[in-house]
C-alpha cells in the first residue's frame, strides 16, 4: 500500500492508496506526463534516468501545486494591476472639464 501524507497550515492528511492504486498511480503520472526510463545526452547515448518513477511522480505534485500558486498570484496581480489603471484614467476623466456649445 502507497501513503502519501502532508503536513501544512497545522493540518496532517494521509491518503493511503490500496495495492491495486499504489502500483497504478506512478505508471499513470509517467503516461500522463512522459515520463522516460532512459534520457538522451548531447552525445547521443542513451543512460538511465536519474528519476525514478516515484520521485518523477512526486515532482509532478509538488509542481501542480507551484502552477496552482503561480496562477493565483498572476491573476491577483493582473486584477490589482487593471484595477489601478482605471483609478488612473478615472481620475485624469474627472479633471476634463467638457463645455458643449450650441453654433
Amino acid at each position: 500500500m502507497g501513503q502519501i501524507t502532508v503536513i501544512a497550515w497545522g493540518r496532517e492528511v494521509t491518503v493511503d492508496f490500496p495495492g491495486d492504486l499504489d502500483g497504478i498511480t506512478p505508471i499513470a503520472f509517467a503516461n500522463q506526463y512522459r515520463y522516460e526510463e532512459t534520457l538522451v545526452d548531447d552525445d547521443g547515448n542513451e543512460t538511465p534516468n536519474p528519476d525514478s518513477i516515484e520521485d518523477f511522480t512526486i515532482y509532478k505534485i509538488f509542481e501542480y501545486i507551484c502552477d496552482v500558486v503561480m496562477a493565483y498570484e498572476v491573476a491577483t496581480s493582473v486584477k490589482s494591476a487593471k484595477q489601478i489603471t482605471i483609478d488612473d484614467i478615472e481620475a485624469k476623466f474627472a479633471t476634463i472639464d467638457l463645455k458643449i456649445e450650441e453654433n
